[in-house]
Order: structure tokens, then sequence, then C-alpha cells
């Protein structure tokens, strides 16, 4: 795991964010309109998948045969200097490496290439975006997509019960955005 601290790797880093990220916001639809596939994932760990999620996720970034990837803060622009915006790691990093990551921010986990990406939300929800035969390919391995949009459509239903207050339209945007 390499901190990015270049201006110029910093920059690489920021070109792969926005191919596949339109903007940072985990409360709609952030993905590139070019973006073929996209899914939910809920409960997460906060801000990091489980150790399933992100298992899966490493033996699916396996068919484009990736030895990097980017993992991003994204909920600010601009932040204090004592937080690291963009880390290079490598795609076998283990669980353990990856829950020790100084995460104080909503993150992004996603591809040099700008094929895949993940969307990390400190409300415990992940938006995952990519190829067609990527998002396929993480289904396949992971099995918990209806449990999980049914657990998310539940909880904030229960939410806005509670809390009548607060505005929740953003579910709905993220509902309709995803495939399953």
């Amino acid at each position: 795991m390499m901190e990015l601290k270049d201006e110029k790797l910093v920059a690489e880093a920021k070109r792969a964010l926005e191919k596949i990220f339109k903007n940072r916001d985990s409360f709609s639809d952030c993905f590139q309109e070019e973006v073929e596939s996209k899914i939910l994932l809920f409960p997460t760990d906060v801000l990091r998948l489980t150790e399933f999620q992100f298992n899966v996720l490493k033996e699916t970034i396996k068919m484009y045969h990736e030895t990097e990837m980017y993992i991003s803060h994204i909920e600010f622009n601009e932040y204090p200097s004592y937080v690291n915006e963009h880390w290079l790691v490598d795609t076998d990093i283990d669980y353990k490496e990856y829950e020790d990551m100084p995460f104080v921010l909503e993150n992004a986990i996603y591809s040099k290439t700008g094929k895949w990406g993940v969307i990390i939300s400190h409300t415990e929800h992940a938006l995952i975006g990519g190829e067609k035969a990527f998002v396929e390919k993480y289904l396949s391995l992971y099995h918990n997509e209806v449990k999980d949009v049914n657990n998310f459509k539940e909880y904030y239903k229960e939410a806005e019960e509670k809390h009548p207050e607060f505005n929740f339209d953003w579910v709905t945007e993220i509902l309709e955005m995803i495939d399953n």
C-alpha cells in the first residue's frame, strides 16, 4: 500500500476516479453514464466493506488481471492534511490490512482503468458500478443482493417513519439506479 503524495500520482488517481464516477455523492447515481451495471450492498462495516464483500470484490477483480487499485477518501475535495486522500493498493491486499487503513471519511475503491468502482457511505451502504460482466461476476459470488436490497428498503422505511423531518428522497434515487 502506498499513500499518494506526489501531485502527478494524485492526478492519475483523480483521472481514474472520474472515469467511473461523475461525482463523489454516495446518496445519488454517482456513476458516469457509460457505467453499464450498478448494485447496492447493505449493510457494510460503516466506512469499509465487510470481509465477505471485500473478498468477493477481490475475486471479481481477478477477471481483469489487475494488480493494483486505488482507494480514496471521497467525502470532501479538501480536508485537513492529516487525512490522506488517495492510496495505491495491491489488488491482493488481505482484509486485515484493508481493515487497518485509516478511513475517517466516505471512500471509494476503484480500478486504475475506470472499468469498475465502489463507493462506500457512512450510512453503511455501498454502490458498485462497472461493466456488466464485472457486476454479473460479483453477483455470482455474492448471493446476498436481494437480502441487501430488502434490508436497505426496510431500514429506510423505518427511518422515514421515525424521522419524518428528514428528507429520504435519495433512497428512491438509489433504488431506481441499481440493477438488483
